[in-house]
């Protein structure tokens, strides 16, 4: 089964607070405030990892394996040795400025 949303996303087209389920890289620029970073404890991350109703990865997984190609990112899920789901979230270019696509398989 092969899910698909494409998410056409750039800075001038953000109006309001946006929520996204999974994870979220940020590139931090020379002001970053350390201080300001949570850090993990009481097993909050290992919560993440239990399945989740709806979400885009509703499977539990130990491991995500990323590969970062020109146009293109893949991220493996997998529990223990078993692949359990794979994302691929396609770019127009190079720059990955602009999403054209996120599949599921």
């Amino acid at each position: 089964m092969t899910d698909s949303v494409i998410l056409p996303v750039t800075p001038t087209n953000i109006t309001s607070t946006v929520t996204v389920a999974g994870a979220v890289t940020a590139n931090a620029g020379t002001n970053l405030n350390t201080s300001a970073l949570a850090i993990e404890s009481g097993g909050n991350l290992a919560a993440l990892l239990t399945k989740t109703s709806g979400a885009l990865i509703p499977f539990s997984y130990d491991s995500i394996t990323p590969t970062y190609n020109a146009t293109s990112d893949v991220y493996v899920y997998k529990a223990g040795l078993t692949t359990v789901a794979t994302l691929t979230i396609s770019y127009t270019d190079a720059t990955k400025a602009v999403i054209t696509s996120i599949v599921r398989t």
